[in-house]
């Protein structure tokens, strides 16, 4: 008589594990995850590369603030401030980053509008495929 029961109970529970998996893997990024996320703490790149160079060495030293009011500080350890903005918005079904900061070093750069790829409590990534010759810049913030 357990046989019977055991093959749709095993059935059952492997569905439901399956739709579980699914579902944290399927996290829906919108702009009020994004803002929370980024307005959560210090940020750091980890990860900034322009088509196939990685220039992540220019933005290593520098923390990253992303207040509620939209603006942003870049400070760098023991030295200097960098000032700009930053706001998220939906573009069709994509949710972009925009970032502006004072032409300062390899700011203009990052001074973009990047596509927000995925959204996690620790990790942002990002990137912009350039319309003038088609190559894919990425960006990555880390929590520190």
């Amino acid at each position: 008589m357990k046989s019977k029961y055991f093959l749709p109970l095993a059935l059952l529970f492997l569905l439901t594990m399956a739709q579980a998996c699914k579902k944290d893997k399927n996290i829906t990024i919108t702009t009020s995850l994004t803002d929370t996320t980024l307005e959560s703490g210090n940020w750091k790149i980890t990860l900034f590369k322009e088509d196939i160079n990685d220039e992540t060495i220019y933005f290593t030293d520098y923390a990253f603030t992303f207040n509620a009011d939209e603006t942003a500080i870049a400070i760098k350890s023991g030295s200097s401030q960098i000032n700009g903005s930053w706001t998220t918005s939906q573009d069709d079904t994509k949710i972009k980053l925009v970032l502006n900061f004072t032409p300062v070093n390899s700011f203009d750069k990052i001074s973009n509008d990047w596509e927000v790829q995925t959204v996690s409590e620790t990790k942002i990534t990002l990137r912009d495929i350039s319309g003038g010759n088609g190559g894919v810049d990425y960006l990555y913030f880390e929590k520190i």
